[in-house]
């Protein structure tokens, strides 16, 4: 699922496994965070928090 919302791989970027793995590590993170902190929260804000949150870095960090 994460690996199929990156964009291509570019030249010099960081290993696609490793952004991925990062990802995950801060989905996880943002759902401990949603549940302890922000239980009122619809999976559909918190979603646009994550999108918010990785999609300027990737696709510097996929360049």
């Amino acid at each position: 699922m994460v690996r199929g919302d990156l964009p291509p791989p570019g030249d010099g970027g960081i290993p696609r496994e490793a952004v991925a793995r990062c990802l995950v590590a801060a989905q996880v993170a943002l759902v401990e965070w949603w549940l302890t902190e922000s239980p009122q929260s619809t999976p559909e804000q918190v979603d646009e928090i994550f999108r918010a949150l990785w999609r300027p870095g990737i696709g510097t960090a996929c360049a």
